[in-house]
């Protein structure tokens, strides 16, 4: 249910004739469920086999792919080296690539290892757990630049009828917004000729004793 969600909202942004990549998913649940023109994943020693995904060993290897978009699922979290990672990012992007990038409130950090221990969730390496500012700082400094950003999940477990109205109706309002459990956020690389140039000043003494104003 939680990923069927993570479609739902990804899907507004993807549409059937974009090409999408996913770097080093941590399982095959949300990959599989799109049906666009070309899929592809980034795949590690820990990747799970995706059936009739085309997998791509190395970063470098979609430099021919050119993917509309790049998700990256909770990369974030175990991520040794974000900013080194998005730059890394940044290097095989082109001006109209967009990056999708699902990451968790930390708000949710309790609840999260509780779902662990109980085996109602994936276990995977999280370590890092930053706020909205650090992850628009890290994206700046990787040569990114910030969208938008929607908050989204706020009840991940299907309960009949209940489930639906939660995230459709109570999570996008602000108070609850507060409390949602997942961030998309989107970025787009920014490159030094799209770079906007410093303004020009100009200063202008008035005195009563020049016949005539003096710009510098």
């Amino acid at each position: 249910y939680f990923y069927k969600l993570l479609y739902k909202y990804l899907s507004f942004y993807i549409r059937p004739e974009d090409a999408i990549l996913e770097i080093h998913p941590q399982n095959n649940l949300l990959i599989r469920m799109f049906q666009t023109r070309k899929i592809a994943v980034v795949a590690d020693e820990k990747t799970e086999h995706v059936g009739g995904v085309e997998t791509l060993i190395h970063l470098h290897d979609i430099q021919p792919w050119r993917p509309d978009y790049i998700v990256l699922n909770g990369n974030i979290h175990y991520e040794r080296d974000i900013q080194r990672f998005l730059e890394e990012l940044h290097a095989v992007c082109e001006p109209a690539t967009r990056i999708l990038i699902l990451y968790y409130s930390s708000l949710w950090k309790p609840l999260l290892r509780v779902a662990d221990w109980l085996g109602l969730r994936t276990k995977t390496p999280e370590q890092n757990w930053i706020a909205h500012s650090d992850i628009d700082n890290l994206l700046l400094l990787a040569g990114f630049e910030p969208v938008r950003r929607d908050n989204r999940v706020l009840l991940p477990l299907y309960l009949p009828f209940l489930s639906q109205f939660v995230n459709r109706y109570l999570a996008p309002l602000p108070l609850f917004r507060l409390f949602t459990m997942v961030n998309v956020l989107i970025a787009r690389p920014v490159f030094p000729s799209e770079q906007i140039p410093k303004p020009s000043v100009s200063i202008v003494v008035l005195s009563p004793f020049a016949p005539k104003s003096l710009t510098f």
